[in-house]
């Protein structure tokens, strides 16, 4: 059913009889409605079961008797050490296998016949507190690092085979009214690691710049920079800079921009997962005038679109889009709304309106030759 890396595979002998390779199973904390393990962005929480959640899992046997690399199958990240992050704190997933311990529970009380997960980085023993595994951290959410000692229930688990069926969550609808005005949705989520340290953004020629700072890692999820906007020339160039901090092995930026300002962010410049970086952006011929939004994500999950919900930072920005002023042939002066006057035509003038008229019998200030002229 699942394709599974021959180099990962190792020896599967009669000390992997379950988990078995190739099936896919949800960890549950027994007893437990809302205990099932679920991966999002880099961390392991636990929820009720839904099937829109990354919450299965496959068991991928090494060389040794009871220990496997365990696999999200949605999302292909492995579960990292249960030792490392120390007691209590939230474990991780990440892009490289570490081998875990599984085994279940042999004492003659609740915990029997369920089992705990801890990483073998570690001496391994149930007999007292010292080694650390999967913990349900009952009220958090969250899958902690925690003693595996048999009497400790929330260390314990329920590996259930179930089919996979995992829908990935649909982004959310815009209405046409929605469209028509221009709103923007703004994703929840949970803040990361990864944030931006400085953003610098330029476009017209002595047009207004951004240029934030920051010395720390905002608290919340959604960041809108209200005091600053980059102006730009449609069919003119948007400079983009940044500086990162905090970028793990699966942050991706990316930066989306709504051009015809329907609310929806339809066009995107990905830098994937560089700490800094910078970039020349085209901005549309056809781009609509006036106040833009453009959204940076600093992405830790599995979701690429502008809208979806997020694990990590957003942040969202002005632009102003003006229309370029064309350059006027040498010998053709502008005047009035944009019409031109040619000088070899001595005998037109025109109002302040733009309205031709004629010379000879206007009254007031004309325009003729591209010049001023009170009658």
């Amino acid at each position: 059913m699942l394709a599974l890396s021959a180099t990962l595979l190792g020896r599967a002998d009669d000390g992997h009889a379950f988990p078995e390779a190739g099936k896919v199973y949800t960890i549950h904390r027994y007893s437990k409605a809302n205990g099932y393990i679920y991966e999002q962005g880099n961390k392991l929480y636990v929820a009720n079961s839904d099937n829109t959640k990354k919450q299965y899992w496959e068991f991928i046997p090494t060389e040794s008797a009871n220990r496997y690399y365990v696999r999200n199958v949605s999302s292909g990240h492995y579960m990292q050490s249960t030792r490392t992050p120390g007691l209590s704190v939230q474990i991780s997933t990440g892009t490289e296998p570490v081998e875990y311990e599984v085994k279940a529970c042999t004492a003659e009380n609740a915990q029997k016949g369920y089992y705990y997960l801890c990483s073998t980085d570690q001496s391994i023993s149930t007999a007292s507190d010292g080694t650390l595994g999967l913990n349900f951290a009952d009220g958090q959410g969250h899958v902690v690092a925690f003693h595996i000692t048999s009497t400790r229930p929330n260390s314990y688990w329920e590996i259930v085979e179930t089919p996979y069926d995992y829908v990935k969550p649909e982004p959310p609808v815009h209405s046409p009214l929605a469209q028509r005005l221009g709103i923007y949705y703004l994703p929840c989520g949970t803040p990361a690691t990864a944030w931006l340290k400085q953003l610098q953004a330029t476009g017209k020629e002595g047009g207004a710049g951004i240029s934030y700072e920051a010395s720390g890692r905002p608290g919340s999820a959604f960041q809108l920079l209200r005091n600053q906007q980059v102006d730009v020339e449609a069919g003119g160039t948007l400079h983009l800079a940044y500086q990162a901090q905090g970028l793990g092995d699966v942050t991706t930026v990316t930066v989306y921009f709504d051009w015809n300002a329907d609310g929806l962010f339809e066009a995107k410049h990905e830098f994937f997962g560089e700490a800094t970086a910078q970039a020349d952006i085209d901005v549309p011929a056809h781009a609509a005038t006036g106040r833009l939004r453009m959204r940076w994500r600093l992405d830790s999950g599995d979701m690429d679109e502008a809208d979806d919900e997020i694990v990590g930072i957003i942040y969202d920005c002005y632009l102003h889009v003006s229309q370029a002023v064309p350059d006027v042939p040498e010998g053709i002066a502008p005047i009035g709304d944009g019409k031109t006057v040619c000088p070899e035509k001595t005998s037109t003038a025109y109002d302040l309106n733009g309205i031709r008229i004629n010379p000879d019998t206007a009254k007031g200030i004309i325009i003729q030759q591209g010049k001023k002229t009170i009658r």
